[in-house]
């Protein structure tokens, strides 16, 4: 009788305690880059090397909070579709040598719509410059409890110190305003 009241005690507390607890999250597939336009023509570049951590918890089966979402993204993983030298100026505008990683740590969100929806809140540093930014990311249930998370940011990159990159002895420049896309594809570890 103890050994049955014991295996019903475990079960009534995993039941209770693993929906409160939360359940970390790997990056398995990612397909993130960085667009902006020039005087010349529009340009994107993609971000091939990405980590990502995060918790999420739920509640009835809904997400209900995400804490811990730290993303690092390597500036020698953007790779222009312009090429090599895009690339180089693009690491020269982005201080790479100084400042190898665009880096963005959630402070605080907001899940609304079933869980599928949040405004996030945190701290974006670029180029060695670190600013607080807001940030719209949906949330999309896949199967066998992996999610997809999707965005974009635009920014402008004079707000975070970088002079918007030139070439040709000046005659080609590129816009001010960049946007981030990100869709990302998480698996529970």
């Amino acid at each position: 009788m103890k050994a049955l009241n014991f295996l019903l005690l475990t079960f009534l507390t995993t039941l209770v305690i693993a929906p409160l607890s939360g359940q970390s999250y790997r990056l398995i597939k990612s397909d993130f880059s960085i667009s902006g336009t020039s005087n010349v023509h529009d340009w994107e570049s993609a971000v091939t090397k990405i980590s990502w951590r995060g918790t999420f918890n739920f509640s009835d089966g809904i997400l209900s909070e995400l804490s811990d979402v730290k993303v690092n993204i390597p500036v020698d993983g953007i790779i222009s579709t312009k090429g090599r030298i895009m690339d180089g100026k693009t690491y020269d505008a982005l201080k790479e040598e100084e400042h190898p990683n665009i880096v963005f740590t959630m402070t605080s969100a907001t899940i609304t719509n079933k869980g599928t929806k949040v405004a996030a809140k945190g701290r974006l540093s670029v180029a060695g410059v670190t600013k607080t930014i807001n940030l719209e990311v949906m949330i999309t249930p896949l199967a066998d409890g992996q999610y997809q998370v999707s965005g974009a940011y635009p920014m402008k990159m004079t707000d975070f110190g970088i002079d918007p990159p030139t070439a040709l002895l000046g005659t080609m420049t590129t816009g001010d305003e960049v946007t981030i896309n990100f869709n990302l594809t998480l698996s529970p570890n």
